[in-house]
């Protein structure tokens, strides 16, 4: 056998070695193997010289083989960039919808993220958080359990005292009206709160200045930074400042406290809770009076089931109070899980997050199923690159990274492109959505982004990887296409998951707005439209009948009256079960409102029976009014006008029934309720307003004010925008909803439209010899829409149970709701249909109208 030439050993050695340790010992290796084969023979010195090369490069090879590997791997992954970025450039179009698609999707998924993420940190903040709880209160009447945050005054002191468990406790009053502070005759409205001496050791407020000790002194106040500011114009130099509270009394700063957007509890000032004691004699703080609310923070291991069990039976031993039973829950929770029904906890604001997050993953799962379509649908184009990649050697894994490498790769250009837009979009989102949210870009978050925007990369492409990589190349390249074809079903299927989701979002969306379109016309049982509310304060509070008297002789004002706040008036603040009348008691909690002469009339009631108050009568300080609801909770039958009413330890007679209103929201049903005459009690304006020339009259009233009571502010506010509050929360998921269902159809119908151009543009030669045989436009159109309209009805069909299930779900909050009419299910199918045929037809009809001649020449 001849020796192995030259060149072929030279090969071997390039192909076993790093290419400089060959050339360095080439000629010694070459005299080795001549060496060999005149001693052994050609055939034999092959082997030996193998072995004796190895032996020499072992080490050399090792590093060889290293370089080699990793010289692969990067020249795989800029292999699998280059056939990336070529096959973006290749399809343009495919490429820029799946590009908008996917950034419009992660924009409305990092802006849902970002609300989410706002909700769930609410109250959180505290650094006792795990061990602070807000103690709570279950009212049993007559079977029914309401919960309320309010608990007798005394309650805080007597947990630390016997419970060997708590740490702190601490209760906070919240008054229902503002004052005025002023400094150097500088007056603003401010809203404050009233607190126990433990507050800043309990919540984590930031305290800019001063001690946590700096509510020890009754006569000392804590402004939040935003009030120092109003009122100095600097925080420095004031602690030990005098700031006047509402013209009469005086108070020393002793701290300033930064409030975090993120509490639930805000406030302007703090004052201790004795000075609210003497701001409201009529309350008496005691085991049966339920006023402020209360924190406490149990000590490091504290047993917190047996704690509850304890607080359960406490107001039993203190009050002989067997109807009302208190409970702990975690301050934090309180904010997500506020809704209690029957005293078993029901839900809250936690349902809007879930419902935000399943709409955040609807819109990106969208966004996947356009490019898995458009993917597919090119298959057709790429399977002879497939194909041929096969036949040289790739493997199945190979040709998956490739394509998941394509869509990761979208799904991080979309990512720049999402940032851009949530930071364009923020302060307006912020606005809708009554947020004050901003972008930290801290690890956490940007891990957060990443992941997402990892995993919607990984969605989106790994069936296109799947569905691509499996064709067989011998198939292909004879031309049985079949396989390419396969997915076409799956793709229909996805289509039809599209505006499925399409479909459930209008119908929601319609819901929505006819439930507060019911909200804002329903007769609520008054008249809520032009009437002013303000705070009575100063020589108004001292001589308020002069001053409703005066004030309707101000242009524009029609009626006047007064209250004793409009937060009690219009919410569940003021309650009792302490009704009784001979030979009964009534054990159902009532609602009672402190009303003056004239607000019946003012907000627009009517009276069933009997009369309304009236100053022609000079016993009516004696007299009691109830709604309907509360005289059947009562059993009264027949006339129940002259019944009398013993409440509070003082009679009272029936001298009227006015018919039922909401005055709390359309949530819940009218619950008993009864007014009194309680004059001390008064300290909120009401006035009825024309609705000519309002801005002269809020001009004439400011100057009536300024005149009339010197040195207070003219602050007021609508009672419809109140009304408004009582709704903010549905009202912010009914307009968020609204943005996000139409990005969501805007994302199904680019899909739509890219997979239409794709349809029309592969069946060119199907179109111009349909239209070379006779066909007309429209029945070319026709056919091009049929299997789209098949895929949308089908989608709509599917629609209909599932919004039907999820509406009546959400209706079930309102005890007053609107009826699911058919028709709300028909708006919503012929709007996708009408919305998707459009989209598609634009693609159809240009398509049907090119020449014949031009599209047979095109293939």
């Amino acid at each position: 056998m001849k020796p192995f030439p030259p060149k072929i050993i030279h090969r071997f050695f390039r192909w076993f070695c790093h290419r400089d340790l060959v050339n360095s010992i080439e000629g010694d290796l070459l005299e080795l193997f001549a060496e060999n084969v005149r001693e052994n023979g050609a055939r034999k010195a092959k082997w030996i010289f193998t072995v004796e090369v190895l032996k020499l490069l072992r080490p050399g090879i090792i590093r060889a083989f290293q370089f080699n590997h990793n010289y692969n791997q990067t020249a795989m992954l800029r292999h699998n960039l280059i056939l990336t970025f070529r096959n973006f450039n290749r399809h343009k179009r495919s490429f820029l919808i799946n590009l908008t698609g996917l950034s419009t999707g992660l924009a409305c998924a990092f802006l849902i993220f970002l609300w989410v993420s706002d909700e769930l940190s609410v109250d959180k903040f505290h650094q006792k958080d795990s061990q602070l709880y807000q103690v709570m209160r279950k009212n049993n009447s007559e079977g029914h359990i309401e919960v309320s945050r309010l608990t007798p005054g005394v309650l805080a002191n007597a947990l630390v005292k016997e419970m060997p468990e708590v740490k702190y406790a601490v209760h906070i009053a919240y008054p229902q009206t503002m004052n005025t502070l002023a400094v150097k005759g500088e007056a603003i409205k401010a809203k404050g709160i009233y607190a126990g001496k433990d507050l800043f050791e309990i919540f984590s407020f930031d305290l800019i200045k001063g001690g946590k000790s700096v509510l020890s002194d009754e006569n000392t106040i804590v402004l939040s930074k935003e009030l120092a500011l109003k009122l100095f114009g600097t925080m420095d130099n004031i602690i030990g400042q005098l700031v006047t509270f509402d013209k009469d009394q005086q108070f020393t700063i002793s701290g300033v406290v930064d409030t975090s957007p993120k509490s639930t509890i805000q406030f302007d000032f703090v004052l201790s809770l004795p000075v609210f004691e003497k701001h409201n004699p009529m309350i008496k703080f005691g085991w049966g009076n339920h006023s402020p609310d209360t924190y406490v923070v149990l000590k490091e291991g504290a047993n917190f089931s047996q704690f509850n069990h304890k607080i359960g039976t406490l107001l039993k031993e203190k009050a002989n109070d067997e109807q009302n039973a208190l409970f702990a829950r975690q301050f934090s929770t309180g904010y997500l899980y506020g809704n209690y029904e029957n005293g078993i906890q029901s839900g809250g604001k936690i349902d809007y997050v879930k419902l935000f997050s399943i709409i955040g993953i609807f819109i990106l799962l969208i966004a996947c199923i356009n490019y898995m379509n458009l993917s597919t649908a090119l298959s057709s184009v790429r399977a002879k690159g497939v194909a041929m990649r096969k036949t040289l050697g790739a493997n199945r894994g190979s040709l998956i990274l490739q394509y998941i490498s394509e869509s990761v790769i979208l799904a991080f250009l979309a990512l720049a492109i999402s940032l851009f837009l949530v930071l364009l979009f923020l302060p307006s989102f912020n606005q809708l959505a009554n947020k004050h949210i901003s972008i930290h870009f801290s690890t956490e978050m940007m891990l957060s982004f990443l992941a997402i925007t990892l995993l919607t990369g990984l969605l989106a492409g790994i069936y296109p990887a799947l569905h691509i990589s499996r064709f067989n190349p011998i198939m292909i390249i004879s031309g049985k296409t079949d396989t390419i074809f396969r997915g076409l079903s799956f793709r229909k299927g996805l289509v039809i998951v599209q505006f499925t989701l399409s479909a459930i979002f209008i119908v929601a969306v319609l819901v929505a707005y006819k439930q507060f379109e019911l909200i804002q016309h329903k007769n609520m049982g008054y008249d809520r439209d032009h009437i002013l509310v303000f705070d009575l304060e100063g020589k108004a509070k001292e001589h308020r009948e002069i001053f409703l008297s005066e004030v309707t002789k101000v242009p524009g004002v029609l009626k006047a009256s007064s209250t004793a706040n409009i937060e009690s008036f219009f919410g569940a603040h003021s309650t009792t079960w302490g009704v009784s009348w001979p030979g009964k008691v009534s054990k159902a909690t009532m609602h009672y409102r402190i009303v003056d002469y004239g607000m019946i009339e003012l907000l627009g009631m009517k009276m069933k029976e009997g009369r309304s108050f009236s100053k022609d009568f000079n016993s009516d300080r004696s007299k009691i009014i109830f709604n309907e609801t509360a005289i059947k909770t009562m059993g009264l039958k027949g006339n129940p006008i002259g019944t009398k009413i013993t409440f509070m330890g003082m009679e009272f007679e029936i001298v009227g029934i006015v018919k039922d209103f909401h005055f709390e929201s359309l949530h819940g049903s009218v619950k008993p309720l009864f007014m009194l005459l309680f004059p001390d009690l008064l300290n909120t304006v009401m006035l009825k307003v024309s609705n000519n020339d309002l801005s002269e009259t809020l001009n004439s009233l400011a100057e009536f004010n300024g005149e009339f009571n010197p040195g207070f502010p003219f602050a007021y506010q609508f009672l419809d925008d109140d009304f408004q509050q009582l709704y903010a929360g549905e009202k912010t998921v009914s307009i968020l909803s609204r943005y996000f269902a139409g990005l969501a159809i805007l994302i199904s119908c680019l899909g739509l439209f890219g997979l239409a151009t794709f349809t029309t543009e592969r069946r060119t030669k199907e179109i111009g010899i349909r239209k070379t045989l006779g066909s007309s436009v429209f029945g070319i159109v026709r056919l091009l829409l049929g299997d789209f309209a098949k895929m949308v009805l089908a989608a709509i069909f599917i629609s209909f149970p599932i919004s039907y299930l999820v509406s009546s779900h959400w209706l079930e909050n309102f005890a007053y709701r609107i009826e699911l009419e058919w028709w709300f299910f028909a708006a919503a199918g012929v709007a996708v249909l009408f919305i998707a045929l459009s989209t598609v037809s634009v693609q159809a009809i240009k398509a049907a109208q090119v020449n014949p001649s031009k599209s047979l020449r095109s293939e």
